[in-house]
């Protein structure tokens, strides 16, 4: 099974795409990143989910800059994911959160992807993998 991480149109730090790799093949999944560039990529990105084997998802909204948008869609993912923050908006701008949004991500700049990454692995099951980290209290 894979993860995916979306994100904006800037590359992910070399290092922090090694943590995330090193993390999800130790876990046995599959990790992939996508970049958007528009709120139309985006909407593409998130129709082809379903059904392709992507078991959570990983959702810079701040580098994608929909935060408000991705608030909006009307479907529900159906999947769990993290929504990761990197840059300065306020989280959940408007207050409310979709069932799928396991948890949101904030203050740990290009770490919060590690952080974001660990936490869906512990969600799937995935603990063993993780043992060098507790997540939660």
């Amino acid at each position: 099974m894979s993860l995916l991480i979306i994100r904006g149109p800037l590359p992910l730090p070399r290092e922090v795409l090694a943590q995330l790799m090193a993390a999800a093949s130790g876990a046995g999944r599959v990790l992939s990143v996508r970049a958007c560039g528009s709120e139309q990529e985006l909407r593409n990105v998130l129709r082809m989910v379903h059904g392709s084997g992507v078991e959570a998802l990983v959702l810079d909204v701040g580098t994608t800059g929909v935060t408000r948008w991705f608030q909006r869609v009307p479907a529900p993912l159906h999947l769990p994911y993290v929504c990761v923050d990197t840059g300065s908006l306020p989280a959940h701008v408007d207050g409310r959160r979709s069932v799928d949004e396991w948890a949101y991500v904030q203050g740990y700049g290009m770490q919060g992807y590690v952080l974001a990454l660990y936490l869906l692995l512990e969600h799937l099951g995935c603990a063993a993998s993780c043992e060098r980290f507790h997540i939660g209290t």
